[in-house]
């Protein structure tokens, strides 16, 4: 694979590709949404977040799959709307409601490689979790595709 200046990059899909996530074209396609050099971390939460939407427009059970916009940098103007709204902080990045037995749904919260939950967002996942969900924090791309999956699959506590 190459990246955008046209020199290769294993980077990208090669870790996915080893653990048979996807298919050589679309990870092909996946590529093209990173950047062309990662930051000295790695892939920031963002990048990773958006590798993980598109693999699972490629899965008719992930159609329900969808982001919960409560992070960023916003207008205060903006900001206190959203709040006015119901906006919370800590509320996980992603949600599956799709009931996989004994689960309600799947909530992950993303993080980039090296990224890690503020104390809201673990507060989050364990009141989640009491409540019958499946609840995770994944670093990367990777880990959230596979938890996905495992998720489908019903080998929830492996994730």
């Amino acid at each position: 694979m190459r990246n955008g200046e046209g020199y290769k990059d294993p980077t990208a899909g090669k870790a996915l590709r080893k653990c048979g996530v996807m298919r050589e074209a679309n990870l092909e396609r996946a590529d093209q949404l990173r950047p062309k050099v990662p930051t000295l971390d790695g892939w920031s939460e963002a990048e990773e977040q958006e590798l993980v939407i598109k693999w699972s427009e490629l899965n008719p059970a992930l159609k329900w799959l969808f982001h919960i916009p409560n992070g960023g940098s916003r207008h205060p103007a903006e900001a206190v709307h959203l709040k006015r709204m119901g906006v919370k902080p800590g509320v996980p990045d992603l949600f599956l409601p799709l009931p996989v037995p004994p689960y309600h749904g799947l909530w992950i919260e993303m993080k980039s490689q090296t990224g890690r939950p503020t104390a809201l967002q673990t507060e989050w996942l364990e009141w989640l979790r009491s409540q019958g969900y499946a609840a995770y924090v994944c670093h990367g791309a990777e880990a959230a595709i596979n938890c996905l999956k495992m998720y489908l699959e019903g080998a929830h506590d492996e994730a």
